[in-house]
């Protein structure tokens, strides 16, 4: 249903009364939706799901660590894997971006700016110091190391992603 409303807001034939109802009634359905998924799976189960949908970043650094570390014939176990997923998860959650820049669901293109980019990638190293330092209470010093290249990588295709937005959608805008 949500999709449908979605597609309707789409056409050149559209009034902008006529998108912004559309718009309003795609907000309407999440919001019922959303409320159905928490009676069906209940609150606790619900923040699981949420956080399991709000930590792809921290996923996708896990992959990228474990990968490495297999290559340098090293591994990590169950229960150390999720404590850093929870430094990682934890360090993010609380870091005071200046703005949500990497949001897959915010639709505002207008924050790909150089400035911006310029911006969150400073504020991305800063983070990614915050983790290390906390995960070198986790890791062993060769799984740290494998660790910060990992991060190194992640902030690397990051960047390019901010940079390639910025030429897109921000050429110009300041």
């Amino acid at each position: 249903a949500g999709m449908e409303a979605a597609f309707s807001m789409m056409g050149a034939d559209k009034t902008p009364e006529q998108r912004k109802e559309a718009a309003a009634a795609v907000k309407k359905i999440m919001e019922e939706s959303d409320a159905k998924i928490k009676d069906l799976l209940g609150a606790e189960d619900l923040a699981k799901v949420k956080r399991y949908e709000d930590s792809q970043l921290e996923r996708m650094q896990l992959q990228t660590f474990t990968g490495n570390l297999k290559t340098k014939d090293l591994s990590i176990d169950e229960a150390t894997e999720a404590k850093l997923m929870d430094v990682m998860y934890q360090e993010r959650a609380k870091f005071p971006f200046a703005s949500s820049y990497v949001d897959q669901q915010n639709p505002d293109v207008t924050r790909f700016t150089p400035e911006n980019s310029e911006r969150f990638n400073q504020e991305y190293g800063v983070l990614n110091e915050n983790i290390a330092s906390r995960a070198s209470g986790i890791l062993t010093p060769e799984q740290l190391e494998v660790f910060r290249a990992s991060q190194k990588q992640q902030e690397n295709m990051i960047k390019m992603q901010m940079e390639m937005g910025a030429r897109m959608f921000g050429a110009g805008q300041h």
